[in-house]
């Protein structure tokens, strides 16, 4: 009975251990975002990320204030911000459009000139 009693409290012990670290790992590798940066990308990218009938009338610019809010995320991890969306802005908000402004929001590259060879 004391071997079956101490296997069970190194195993609880290594799950313990287990979880408690597990969580700055994730961390690490997909970087958080916060709420304040949420707020700027749903107020600052509306009118492209709104649930239309019809997609939007102008094209999203990569210098526009939308852009500038999504950069602000590390990573434009959009994943995050749509984690942290509530019930209501999800149902206000396209998951599908958020997750595009990690792609349409990237730094331009660099000009021909500045690139080394």
């Amino acid at each position: 009975i004391r071997g079956k009693m101490l296997a069970w409290k190194v195993a609880t012990l290594g799950l313990l251990v287990f979880a408690i670290l597990s969580p700055q790992r994730v961390s690490a590798a997909y970087p958080t975002c916060t709420g304040t940066q949420k707020r700027e990308i749903l107020l600052d990218c509306r009118s492209y990320i709104r649930m239309y009938p019809h997609p939007p009338r102008l094209p999203l610019k990569k210098d526009s204030s939308c852009c500038e809010s999504v950069r602000q995320v590390p990573n434009r991890n959009m994943l995050c911000v749509i984690a942290m969306l509530s019930d209501e802005e999800k149902r206000s908000y396209s998951e599908d459009k958020i997750l595009k402004l990690q792609e349409l929001c990237a730094p331009p590259p660099p000009p021909p000139e500045l690139v080394m060879p």
